[in-house]
């Protein structure tokens, strides 16, 4: 007569990974009955084991269930380890029926997978929620460290001689860490998801730091370094411009020139909007745009579809999308074209040998002559 403790775990691992031999709770008994001369010794815990069975309505699962390699009898009086698969990988009574593969998938009921399927998106659920937690730490760590940039900015604003710059370069270090942080998560599909929203939030955090770092080279007469920063970044620059205009303007116009969308997208705002997008390369005609040209060739297109009127349920949801596509295009392009137009400034101060330092301070010269006297409105023309 077999070992016990091994005829025990054939039982337990037919009931439950070897569904072509025991399909249903029936079968047991009857699998019980064909092997009661090897059950004689078994017969008061196997009949514990099937009574728990049958209390908790013939789930299986519920009773016994595989941690590991190992199986667990969940009984009244608690946890008790029936065996560990490991030892049946090698059994030639098994090797035909059974298989690794059976035993960690093909093998276990419907009821058991969904169980199982139940118990890991649990965990990955708790692991989702752990990660954002760590989302929200780094990012508030990100924030902290952009606002300090920001204040040792208006600090150095403040201040005077070798205390100015040194708050100059510590607003600088800062925003440049942050600057990278947040550039590329702009440019992660999987962070943003294609979602012009949420890629603009992090491109603006991006652009704030970008400009603190090169304001501060800037007043610390820093030009070439300044000039070399906004040349380094220009690629990253175009990219988010790209990333913008392909989830919000393109193969959109024709959309945009619908009639019903004449107070959300007027054709002057759609003029500019698409002039900014070519300045930065996103059109595939170069850096011209014309409205009135593109309108003129595609007449017959424009004039045949009616995309708002097809939607007329959706029309207030897409009237409101059309919106905030266009102003999320017109901000970020604003702000990309404002960052890459301090290169200009830039090179001509390099090219006319002006001091920053000596600029500002005559700008803050004039300005305080303004406030004394208004009627000087020369130092706007300046």
């Amino acid at each position: 007569m077999p070992n016990k403790n091994t005829a025990l775990k054939r039982i337990i691992v037919s009931v439950i990974v070897a569904p072509k031999t025991l399909s249903n709770l029936s079968e047991v008994f009857f699998w019980v009955i064909e092997n009661q001369d090897e059950l004689v010794e078994l017969s008061g815990k196997l009949s514990n084991l099937i009574v728990s069975i049958l209390e908790e309505g013939g789930s299986i699962h519920k009773v016994i269930r595989r941690i590991g390699q190992s199986l667990i009898w969940f009984s009244s009086s608690g946890k008790k380890v029936l065996g560990n698969l490991e030892d049946l990988r090698a059994s030639p009574d098994f090797s035909q029926s059974l298989s690794i593969v059976a035993l960690g998938f093909t093998g276990i009921s419907a009821s058991m997978l969904v169980a199982q399927f139940l118990a890991q998106a649990q965990r990955l659920n708790a692991i989702q929620k752990e990660l954002r937690k760590i989302q929200i730490k780094i990012d508030n760590l990100q924030e902290s460290k952009l606002k300090a940039a920001l204040d040792y900015l208006r600090q150095a604003e403040a201040a005077q001689g070798s205390r100015r710059v040194e708050y100059f370069w510590e607003a600088i270090r800062r925003a440049r860490d942050v600057g990278h942080f947040y550039s590329a998560l702009a440019l992660d599909a999987s962070i943003h998801e294609q979602n012009p929203v949420l890629l603009q939030f992090y491109a603006r955090k991006y652009f704030l730091a970008l400009f603190v770092e090169i304001s501060g080279l800037i007043n610390n007469n820093e030009l070439a370094d300044a000039r070399v920063r906004i040349d380094s970044e220009e690629h990253t620059l175009k990219h988010l411009a790209h990333l913008i205009y392909d989830l919000t303007l393109r193969d959109r116009l024709d959309e945009y020139l619908a009639p019903e969308l004449v107070s959300s997208a007027p054709l002057t705002q759609l003029e500019e909007v698409y002039s900014q997008a070519a300045l930065l390369g996103c059109l595939e005609d170069g850096h011209n745009f014309d409205i009135r040209l593109f309108i003129d060739r595609n007449r017959m297109v424009i004039f045949n579809s009616n995309p708002v009127s097809r939607l007329k349920p959706g029309y207030i949801r897409f009237k409101r999308t059309a919106k905030d596509y266009l102003t999320i295009a017109q901000t970020t392009f604003e702000e990309i074209n404002r960052i890459l137009s301090w290169r200009e400034t830039v090179s001509k101060f390099i090219d006319n040998n002006i001091n920053a330092i000596e600029l500002r301070q005559r700008v803050e010269h004039e300005k305080r002559k303004l406030s004394e006297n208004p009627s000087d409105y020369m130092i706007y023309g300046f």
